[in-house]
């Protein structure tokens, strides 16, 4: 979820119904996007 600050939120949940918040500066998204997602 990009916000109005620039930032994305990302939401994962852990579990049973736990979760934890990572927010990033817009240009670092793109480094998560390819190491956590690309593998999949």
């Amino acid at each position: 979820v990009e916000n109005h600050r620039g930032e994305i939120k990302l939401e994962r949940e852990l579990g049973r119904g736990s979760k934890f918040t990572i927010i990033l500066p817009l240009d670092f998204t793109k480094y998560i996007d390819k190491q956590n997602y690309g593998d999949q």
